[in-house]
């Protein structure tokens, strides 16, 4: 596999999006750990985080919509000048520790609409910036630096909260935002020409997209598979403030080192990806995310550290292996005509973390968070399986067909 970091532009939007990944998991951190210190209640951190990913649910359509008729660049410039300013809004208010989790939670809304059509963007737009060898290691590249970003936020987030307040680390999302814009802005449409009659591939409309995913079976039971594991398995990382703090009382250092093992996982996961290259198959990512739920259940239901210290790295690593896989299945698959709407579609399993996250938020006001996630890890186990099985079952049998 030929490596897009040889490519000069690509080290330049890599280099970007590490800083403003790195100041997107710290301020995340942040702002989680100021709500949660100053409301003590899961249902306002699973609002918050509602609010925050909703938008994933429906908002990436759009995006696609916007990148295969307009020019991607000239849509990512638009999308990182608006977030920065709600990110600076953002730190105006934590500076002046004014918590309204409604009105903090709305606005956390109005930038997830924009946030949320990013990836969209940003993935339809690598086929335009690196030559078409290099996509496979472009994607896997990038989720590896989201995965660093998301090793070293957390772990600095945490320890600094012991001696900053949040509105500082928060800052960092801020200067991180204006870091991409500003490498963004001299990067170059290179390798694939934006069609002067793109309007036209508008005729190929959101019917036409989800009848093409219908018939995929493939495609369908991958996007299916994704959206469980969005809804059961993530909403582990919303609610960590919460789990770290309610576990023996530990203090802010625990919930970074938390999400910094899990992180960390993450990357091993995203970075083993690069050694299957096109030997990508379902049934990898069907295993994965029954491993995560797993891993999930052991973390809730173990009491010591180290254990659950491992069930996280294992999970990070396991979620984010089927997480990659999925997003490279669809770039190979995904016809150039209806390339941005067809991804948009597939990273709309986004939006289910937001609705496992308010699920989660509701349980816990019930029961204890150890006792959700063994009952989330075990509902997505036995989706999952069922989930197999149904797709096996439609594989087998139109092999069946075709040797009629």
């Amino acid at each position: 596999m030929q490596n897009a970091i040889s490519d000069k532009n690509y080290k330049l939007f890599i280099g970007g999006s590490f800083f403003s990944l790195l100041g997107d998991y710290i301020g995340l951190a942040a702002l989680n750990w100021f709500v949660w210190k100053s409301s003590n209640s899961v249902l306002s951190l699973s609002i918050l985080n509602f609010a925050r990913l909703i938008p994933a649910l429906f908002i990436g359509y759009l995006g696609g919509y916007l990148c295969d008729k307009y020019n991607p660049k000239k849509i990512l410039i638009s999308l990182y000048i608006t977030t920065l300013t709600l990110n600076i809004i953002l730190f105006i208010l934590i500076s002046l520790n004014e918590f309204q989790i409604l009105f903090i939670s709305a606005l956390v809304f109005i930038k997830g609409i924009f946030s949320e059509m990013e990836p969209a963007v940003r993935n339809s737009y690598l086929p335009f910036l690196v030559p078409p060898q290099f996509i496979y290691s472009a994607v896997s590249l990038y989720s590896t630096v989201l995965n660093i970003s998301g090793v070293l936020g957390p772990a600095i987030a945490g320890y600094a909260l012991i001696k900053l307040s949040p509105n500082y680390l928060y800052l960092t999302q801020v200067i991180g935002q204006g870091i991409i814009l500003i490498s963004i802005l001299y990067l170059p449409i290179k390798y694939l020409k934006i069609d002067k009659n793109r309007v036209e591939l508008i005729k190929y409309d959101y019917k036409y997209i989800f009848n093409f995913l219908k018939n995929k079976k493939d495609l369908l039971f991958i996007f299916i598979s994704g959206c469980l594991s969005m809804f059961f398995i993530y909403p582990y990382i919303p609610m960590m403030s919460a789990f770290a703090s309610l576990n023996n009382n530990n203090g802010p250092e625990i919930y970074g080192n938390f999400l910094m093992i899990s992180a960390l996982g993450c990357i091993i996961g995203s970075s083993f990806v690069s050694f299957l290259n096109k030997k990508i198959q379902i049934h990898f990512i069907f295993i994965s995310i029954v491993l995560s739920s797993i891993m999930l259940m052991i973390i809730g239901y173990s009491k010591e550290l180290i254990v659950i210290a491992l069930g996280l790295f294992f999970i990070g690593f396991f979620s984010q292996f089927a997480r990659t896989m999925n997003r490279i299945y669809f770039q190979i698959h995904a016809p150039e005509k209806i390339r941005g709407r067809l991804i948009s579609i597939s990273l709309c399993d986004r939006g289910f973390i937001p609705l496992g996250v308010l699920f989660s938020g509701f349980l816990s006001e019930l029961y204890s968070i150890s006792n959700v996630f063994i009952f989330l890890g075990l509902s997505c186990f036995i989706f999952l399986i069922t989930l197999m099985f149904v797709f096996y079952f439609f594989e087998k049998r139109y092999l069946i067909n075709d040797n009629k």
